[in-house]
């Protein structure tokens, strides 16, 4: 469950830490808006983030603090995917 991509006509959204179908629902609300009562895209502050990428570090997930960095770097939007209250993944999405 490390990287995943799919391209879009107008963006690209990269996730880590999901399962091939949570990274599937991800680029569905992405892509067409649609209402998923359990699950939802959480905007992350770029504060926690680095918070995140100290503790991957920390804690030797360097593949993930790599993904949190590059988006933070990068500048795009950072979400993260959640199922009712729970956390599963982040997804950053890359727009043409």
């Amino acid at each position: 469950m490390g990287v995943q991509k799919t391209k879009l006509d107008t963006c690209e959204v990269v996730s880590f830490g999901l399962t091939k179908e949570q990274h599937d629902i991800a680029v569905e609300l992405v892509e067409y808006h649609p209402f998923w009562a359990e699950h939802t895209l959480e905007e992350v502050d770029p504060e926690m983030a680095n918070v995140w990428i100290a503790d991957a570090f920390s804690e030797g997930n360097d593949e993930y603090a790599h993904f949190l960095q590059k988006a933070i770097a990068d500048g795009v939007d950072l979400y993260t995917l959640k199922d009712g209250l729970q956390s599963l993944g982040e997804v950053a999405i890359y727009f043409n």
